[in-house]
């Protein structure tokens, strides 16, 4: 909203600035004090077209980013790789297993496509709703793995699911211990999502620690595109805030000497606005 409002302050400017030049131009008798006003009349409206050109490229490219994380977000949560194995996951419950377990998982696909498709246009979401969807997301994983990993999720009972957290951010750190760590070991392994609160700052501490394959999540090469992803959106909620989500990245655990698997630990303040704008990039 306000660079339109600059773009068309300057669209304005130049309309003003030509009209009453061309009145003192109209005005003066010389023909060369005429001509040279005139030249530089030309010469200040062409400057002030590439400010608005200027204006408008950056308007742009702030709506491309803006709609380019929008849609990446979308696509983080319903990749499409993933929905296709999803649907082939519930299509052979239907054929091969029980009327139970193939309704079961036709429930939690819809359920996890409900949660993604009624956070299409959001970039937070209340805490509850992104647990479901992980909740979902690793339930459909693990029927289709037929096992090969274990899931636990420990919310302590005096959090308040209701609190807002980036949209999706916690399930992209999952998806990284399963794709690129659990799934990775021969012979799987656990994924351990916990969430707590700091009541002095005020703030959600949630840890994804996995015995999978160990990533150096510091080096930003180890990163997936999801994960690129979400940084960017902590990055733009971080600028709006004064407040500040911290991301940290430490090794799961050490036997014999070797790294196991990786921790993430995400400390969100309890009180950030999530209304991003085109002005806001």
């Amino acid at each position: 909203m306000l660079e339109k409002q600059k773009i068309n302050a300057t669209t304005y400017l130049i309309a003003a600035l030509l009209i009453s030049s061309l009145l003192v131009v109209y005005l003066i008798n010389d023909f060369a004090v005429k001509l040279l006003v005139l030249l530089l009349i030309i010469a200040g409206v062409y400057i002030l077209f590439l400010i608005q050109k200027k204006q408008n490229e950056k308007l742009l490219q702030k709506q491309s980013e803006f709609y380019n994380l929008k849609s990446n977000l979308l696509q983080s949560s319903l990749d499409p790789h993933f929905l296709f194995n999803a649907l082939n996951s519930v299509s052979f419950s239907i054929h091969k297993d029980s009327h139970d377990t193939a309704i079961s998982n036709l429930t939690t696909f819809s359920k996890l496509m409900r949660i993604s498709l009624n956070n299409i246009d959001k970039f937070g979401h209340e805490l509850s709703e992104e647990i479901d969807f992980i909740k979902n997301y690793l339930t459909l994983e693990k029927f289709r793995f037929k096992d090969q990993f274990d899931y636990t999720i420990k919310i302590q009972p005096y959090v308040n699911d209701m609190v807002k957290v980036p949209a999706f951010g916690v399930f992209c750190f999952v998806e990284n211990a399963l794709k690129k760590g659990v799934l990775s070991r021969q012979g799987g392994g656990q994924i351990t999502i916990e969430v707590d609160k700091n009541p002095t700052n005020k703030e959600l501490v949630i840890s994804i620690l996995d015995n999978g394959v160990y990533r150096d999540l510091t080096d930003s090469e180890n990163f997936t595109h999801n994960i690129n992803v979400v940084n960017t959106l902590i990055g733009k909620i971080n600028a709006i805030n004064e407040r500040q989500i911290r991301v940290s990245y430490s090794v799961g655990s050490e036997q014999h000497g070797e790294k196991i698997g990786c921790k993430v630990e995400m400390r969100i303040p309890t009180e950030l606005s999530y209304k991003l704008t085109a002005d806001t990039f």
